[in-house]
Order: C-alpha cells, then sequence, then structure tokens
C-alpha cells in the first residue's frame, strides 16, 4: 500500500504532523535519524558516530522500515525515508548513477512528497536536535534538491496547526472530500447529531427533548435531504461521513456538525465556506442566521457570527441566535 513521505529540514513540524495521522487511524513510522541519536545519548555516547557510519545506520534502519510497511493494509505515513536516507550516503560513500538509479527505483514512495517549509515561530533544539534555525534552512534546501533530482514531485505543507495540516494532505490525497448530500446521508447525518446528544439537551439523558429528538431523526433527515428548502454538503473521510452543514433557505445554518475526532482540524471552517459560497452563488445575501448550541457559540464566533439576541429555552434544549455578514 501507498508508502506517504513528509521531509523538510528539523524542527519544521514533521513529528507533529505524523501523530496527527496516527490520531486518524493511519500508520505512521518515525525518523531513524532521532532514534540513533537518542539511543547513543542514553548509552552516555556521542550524539553521532563518524558521518558515514551515521549514515549507513539511517539507510539500514528505513530499509527495514520500508520493507515492514509492505504488510500495511492501508496508507502508511513516513517522517523522512529510504530515498532520503540513501542521499546522506551518497555524501560520503556515493555510487554510480546506473547503481544509484537501481537503487531509488527498488525503493519508490508515493507522489507527491510532503516537504514542511522551515518555521521559526515553532523552531526549538532539544537532546537530539542541535542544529540552528539556519541549519534547518540548509537542510530544507538540500532535501528539495534531491527529491526533485529523484524526480519527486514536491508538495508543500503551509504553515498551520497540525490538525489543518493533516486534513490539507488527506484533501491533497484524496482521501477527504466535500461533496453535496443525499438522501442516502440521512443516516449517517443522524448518528452523529446523536452523538452529541449529552451536550445538546439541558439534560445529559434527553428527559423533554423528544420534540428535538424528532426533528434530528434519520427520517426527518431524509425529509430535510430531499426538500428543496435545504442545501446539505458532507465531508467524507476514506467514505466515511465526518462532518455537515446544512443550509434553509439560502441563508439560515441548519446544522453544522463535525465528529469528535475530526474537530479541531478545520473541517467545520471549511464547510461553511462551502455552504456560503454555494448560497451566494443561489443568490443570497450576507447576512446569515444560526441557532447555535451553547457549547459552539465559540466555533461561529471565529466564523465571523456574532450574537442575535439571548439564549432561548425551548423543547429541551439551549440555543444562542446568532447572525454574519462576515466572509470568513
Amino acid at each position: 500500500m501507498p508508502r506517504v513521505i513528509f521531509t523538510g529540514g528539523p524542527g519544521a513540524g514533521k513529528t507533529t504532523l505524523l501523530a496527527e495521522m496516527a490520531s486518524l487511524g493511519y500508520a505512521t513510522v518515525a525518523e531513524s535519524a532521532r532514534a540513533v541519536i537518542a539511543e547513543r545519548l542514553a548509552a552516555g555516547l556521542a550524539p553521532r558516530p563518524a558521518p558515514a557510519e551515521f549514515a549507513r545506520e539511517i539507510l539500514r534502519r528505513d530499509i527495514e522500515k520500508h520493507h515492514a510497511a509492505a504488510g500495511s493494509s492501508g496508507w502508511t505515513f513516513f517522517d523522512r525515508g529510504v530515498v532520503e536516507s540513501i542521499s546522506g550516503l551518497q555524501a560520503h560513500e556515493p555510487l554510480a548513477r546506473p547503481e544509484l538509479t537501481a537503487r531509488l527505483a527498488a525503493y519508490r514512495c508515493h507522489q507527491p512528497v510532503f516537504i514542511l517549509p522551515p518555521w521559526a515561530a515553532i523552531y526549538t533544539t532539544d537532546a537530539e536536535r542541535d542544529q540552528t534555525f539556519d541549519d534547518a534552512r540548509e537542510v530544507h534546501a538540500r532535501i528539495a534538491r534531491w527529491y526533485a533530482d529523484c524526480g519527486y514531485m514536491l508538495h508543500e505543507v503551509p504553515r498551520l496547526s497540525p490538525g489543518h495540516r493533516a486534513t490539507h494532505v488527506l484533501r491533497r490525497l484524496g482521501l477527504m472530500r466535500t461533496r453535496p448530500a443525499t438522501p442516502a446521508d440521512a443516516g449517517p447525518i443522524a448518528q452523529i447529531i446523536a452523538s452529541f446528544q449529552p451536550t445538546l439537551t439541558l439534560d445529559p439523558d434527553g428527559a423533554g427533548a423528544q420534540e428535538f429528538f424528532a426533528s434530528v431523526s434519520e427520517d426527518a433527515e431524509r425529509a430535510y435531504l430531499a426538500s428543496p428548502r435545504y442545501a446539505f454538503f458532507v465531508t467524507e473521510h476514506q467514505g466515511e461521513v465526518v462532518g455537515f452543514i446544512g443550509m434553509r433557505d439560502g441563508t439560515h445554518v441548519f446544522h453544522l456538525f463535525v465528529t469528535a475526532r475530526h474537530q479541531r482540524r478545520g473541517l467545520a471552517g471549511e464547510l461553511w465556506r462551502h455552504a456560503r459560497a454555494h448560497s451566494l452563488r443561489a443568490g443570497a445575501l450576507e447576512g446569515f442566521t444560526v441557532n447555535s448550541s451553547l457549547n459552539a457559540v465559540p466555533v461561529y464566533e471565529r466564523l465571523g457570527f456574532v450574537p442575535a439576541g439571548t439564549v432561548v429555552h425551548a423543547h429541551g434544549i439551549a440555543f444562542l441566535p446568532m447572525r454574519s455578514g462576515s466572509a470568513r
């Protein structure tokens, strides 16, 4: 299955991005160089052996990891990898071009290679990372040249939060997409809403919210999806609905939910921008409204909404009317 590479200079956020991918259930492979340095420090040795020895050990480990990933049934994300470790050894024990080409061909990885740019705001040193930021920029430039020389297409990952970076990668790989919803999505939509029930109803057990439950049942959602008054969009991750937005009459945000596992990854904002653009193309004017559950108010504020009244208690739930003319 596909082996995807995250690369770049040290301290660019590869480790935290790899952790985000792991939290989403993907197989991940850590960088070998940091492991070698950590092991040597623990043994009371200098951080790095002689350069050629260091490069050989990194390559040996990366080849083992490359082969081990062949047993994975899904996508595997690497912090660097064999193609890059070949570069490290090539500087000390250069191979003739035909032999180098053959070795690179034996360890092909998925394209594009995701490269994280140097980022001074997050750069720090630690026990295994002793380079300066200028060193990191030089490493970045050298790595970019190497992958280009090896025929790989590079895709720069924007300087965003780890969660937003993960979403960016998944969309670039086609593993996440947003599309118009259909009545067949009624089941997943109702299930996602039900998963938030304890935070939506005044009574955590749902007492007194029967009318609300009926309004978000699978049958009710199917009716909304079939009605011309509503426009729904869903975000899928590997075919599973993980978020959705529903607009009523073009200007009212009727639903906006993202599963707990996929929150803080930019999906709510992307769904809102998608739905807003659709409404504007259909002739709606700025001035959107929403009845926000109380725990979602900060989310809507980040999307440009402001309170348009006081908190309302009705049918076992509480909500705050909000409005927006913002283009966020």
